[in-house]
């Protein structure tokens, strides 16, 4: 034992010597492009690249106090049957988690739009569409602050969220490259018998 009264050759998880595991936090969600570079390679191999689209699945803006507090003053929690309160938590950028709290310590918390991975899509969606209309980071933040949207994009969550576009816009320009070329390929044989 030494004079604090540890055993030698024990560490604390204080100590410097023990390393933890980084999970990642809101600064690097938006980094993590594993999901993007799969889709890609799937890309890759398909012959009919038609995409299905829901149209039951659509984004609308809503003020949160007004849908909110209409929303709590008629339902009620099922467990304690007291009133709700619906707060919002972890903004980044546009996304945010909804949680429900109520007067039995119960918290249920939902994502206000499909996370990929640990990035809110809604982000993503933003920076692309912003993109095409010429429009970058301060573009993007002066948008958001003027429609009241929270506080728009940090630096480095913009630039990862470019990275991520550019890797999966590169794989389906290569896809419909290849495809273009197999299809005029196949009209000159046409052409020529």
């Amino acid at each position: 034992m030494d004079r604090k009264g540890k055993k030698r050759g024990t560490k604390s998880p204080g100590d410097p010597g023990i390393k933890r595991k980084f999970h990642g936090n809101r600064y690097t969600a938006e980094k993590d492009v594993t999901c993007v570079s799969k889709s890609a390679e799937k890309l890759k191999n398909e012959e009919d690249i038609e995409v299905a689209i829901d149209e039951s699945s659509t984004y609308a803006l809503l003020s949160f106090t007004l849908v909110f507090s209409a929303l709590e003053s008629v339902l009620i929690c099922k467990a304690c049957k007291t009133d709700i309160k619906f707060l919002k938590k972890s903004q980044v950028g546009l996304g945010f988690n909804l949680c429900i709290k109520c007067k039995c310590n119960e918290f249920t918390t939902i994502n206000s739009c499909p996370k990929v991975r640990n990035a809110f899509e809604v982000n993503r969606r933003l920076t692309f569409v912003m993109r095409l209309h010429g429009v970058g980071l301060s573009g993007i933040n002066i948008f958001c602050a003027m429609m009241d949207l929270g506080p728009g994009l940090s630096k480095s969550g913009y630039y990862s969220i470019l990275d991520t576009i550019h890797i999966a816009v590169k794989s389906v320009a290569k896809v419909l490259f290849r495809k273009a070329a197999q299809e005029e390929k196949v009209k000159k044989i046409k052409m020529n018998i």
